[in-house]
């Protein structure tokens, strides 16, 4: 009589069967948390997902002794998320975890336990069940936990070298290159406070800007970014920089444009751009524009309310040559009008 095969052989036989499946849940997986993460407005590096290889499944039920690997193996598909910032990490994860089933059991924080002397890997790890209303290669797969990790840039460049080739190593390292590779990982935890620290000047660099114009002073100064969103501030008290939660930032290269857009239009202090600001037609163009999108002059961003002045100036700018900056179509007509 034939042997029955073990649990083992043949959890990794329907592994193998579903593998397509997962491929397609994990491509659906990574589509939405990168949109979902565009919206939050976070600088985000990047998003992937895989359903967990053969050969890394073998590996760990070798570790594991699972009795139930198809309930007790969470990590079956993995998503990563990378941020440019430690300091948004944790926006990112208070979000996931409003908009997903987590198992609080299995989740964990990698690098809180951390004493105050001891440096090393650091990562957000939640175990995680999406709710899939727009996931049908997921859904068909009956929601399986997903393991969802959340780093910074540094952090993952520690995961993917220190972490990988350290903790993982078949090598025996001695103590003291040990020693060398966690004085790394304290260098890396110290620049992301660093990057976290410079962004968060933009936010100074706003409030003299606002603090200036609103007592009359800087008007001939130079404008950069934050001088811009300050001076459209100071003409409409309680407007943002933009539509993203909390009027964040934009990408980079889409405020780089801007200001090379507005430096083409001769649009270079806060004099400039408060004269065509105060402009009846450019008020019309404002209305015309908020009302296509139902809100108030005032509530828009001061972003378009950027692109709306060159286009006083220079609409062929931005209909020939900065075509990113209109890529809102109501925008685009409020310009042509």
């Amino acid at each position: 009589m034939p042997r029955k095969p073990s649990k083992r052989v043949a959890f990794l036989a329907w592994y193998n069967l579903t593998t397509p499946a997962r491929i397609a849940a994990a491509t659906e997986i990574a589509q939405w948390t990168e949109a979902r993460l565009r919206d939050l407005g976070v600088a985000l590096d990047c998003v992937s997902a895989r359903a967990k290889d053969s050969r890394s499944v073998r590996s760990k039920l070798r570790d594991k002794r699972y009795r139930n690997p198809k309930t007790q193996m969470t990590d079956l598909i993995g998503v990563r998320a990378v941020l440019l910032f430690d300091a948004e990490v944790k926006t990112v994860t208070d979000y996931l975890q409003a908009a997903l089933d987590i198992s609080k059991r299995h989740s964990r924080i990698v690098g809180e336990e951390l004493e105050l002397d001891e440096f090393g890997y650091r990562s957000v790890h939640l175990i995680a069940r999406f709710r899939g209303r727009t996931m049908p290669r997921y859904l068909g797969l009956k929601r399986p936990w997903v393991e969802i990790q959340v780093r910074s840039l540094l952090q993952h460049a520690w995961a993917a070298i220190g972490h990988d080739h350290l903790y993982k190593s078949p090598i025996t390292f001695s103590d003291r290159t040990k020693r060398r590779f966690y004085a790394i990982a304290g260098g890396l935890e110290i620049y992301d406070q660093e990057f976290d620290s410079i962004r968060a000047h933009r936010d100074e660099l706003h409030k003299q800007w606002f603090e200036a114009l609103g007592l009359g002073k800087r008007f001939g100064d130079d404008l950069d970014i934050t001088g811009v969103s300050a001076l459209f501030e100071h003409l409409y008290p309680g407007s943002t920089w933009s539509n993203l939660p909390r009027g964040r930032p934009l990408l980079p290269s889409i405020e780089i444009s801007l200001m090379k857009c507005l430096g083409r239009a001769g649009i270079s202090t806060p004099r400039e751009l408060r004269r065509i600001a105060q402009k009846k037609q450019f008020r019309r163009r404002l209305q015309m524009y908020a009302s296509a999108v139902g809100t108030s002059p005032t509530s828009v961003s001061n972003f378009a309310k950027s692109v709306l002045a060159i286009g006083e100036r220079r609409r062929d700018l931005l209909l020939g040559e900065y075509e990113e900056l209109v890529e809102d179509p109501r925008l685009h007509d409020a310009i042509s009008l």
